[in-house]
């Protein structure tokens, strides 16, 4: 598909340069009839984007990680002692330091990697509080 060049900054942007997203956002665009206008409302929210990821990625994680997403997904921001507290476990920096290595929505705020935040076009932060 052919796609303008601001079209495809704009879902960089919204992407955040996430790899991934910008395939997700390439899938969800396959057969629409009209991908500038779908692309310029692109949010990552989408159906197709959101069932992606609840099979592919969240289903995947350990009890313990898939919880913590679920629990804290509202906050603008978490570290381990407040996800410990909304999922009443333990090793939630553990947890997040790890969801952030392997590139699971989780992006470091601090130099001591202990606040977080979730990328914002995942469907964590948009849709599954």
């Amino acid at each position: 598909m052919a796609l303008s060049d601001s079209t495809l900054d704009l879902l960089y942007d919204r992407t955040e340069g996430w790899v991934a997203g910008l395939r997700l956002a390439a899938l969800s665009l396959a057969g629409h009839p009209d991908p500038e206008r779908f692309a310029a409302e692109f949010g990552g929210s989408e159906r197709t984007v959101a069932e992606y990821l609840l099979a592919e990625v969240l289903e995947r994680q350990p009890e313990q990680a898939r919880r913590l997403l679920l629990r804290t997904s509202i906050l603008p921001r978490v570290n381990g002692e407040l996800a410990d507290l909304l999922t009443g476990g333990s090793g939630g920096e553990r947890v997040l330091q790890q969801l952030e290595e392997a590139g699971a929505f989780v992006i470091s705020l601090d130099a001591r990697r202990s606040w977080f935040r979730y990328h914002s076009s995942s469907p964590i932060s948009c849709s599954w509080s």
